[in-house]
């Protein structure tokens, strides 16, 4: 009887890892977006493809909250971080993912209005 107890114990200490990796796809794109609105100038084409494969490989992903981190950091006072938004819109863009294309269309006013911006990096 012991041995049961043991034999269970392993397979409920994978039952969370593979609940986890489920509830960790959010944290992922959550920590790509940070890491990718912190990146270097030079660096930010890799970046925001990283950010768009993790995306897109997040099915379960909630998009609306990626939408709405987007929008903000379309419209952010930092100029790094509107470049680096723009930036990652063109990458998931490129993915050309149908699930993907009812949360961008919302960030389409604010990416048109970077080719104004003041700042030539975000332009």
């Amino acid at each position: 009887m012991p041995k049961s107890p043991k034999a269970k114990s392993p397979t409920n200490a994978n039952a969370p890892a593979a609940a986890s990796p489920k509830a960790g796809n959010g944290g992922n794109v959550t920590e790509a977006l940070k890491q990718a609105f912190t990146t270097a100038p030079e660096n930010l084409d890799v970046a925001a493809a990283k950010v768009a494969d993790v995306i897109a490989g997040a099915k379960d992903a909630n998009l609306g909250a990626v939408t709405d981190q987007l929008n903000a950091a379309l419209v952010d006072a930092d100029a790094g971080t509107r470049q680096s938004a723009c930036h990652i819109v063109t990458a998931l863009a490129k993915k050309k993912l149908a699930r993907l294309e009812p949360y961008l269309s919302p960030l389409l006013g604010n990416v048109l209005d970077g080719y104004a911006d003041k700042k030539i990096q975000v332009r």
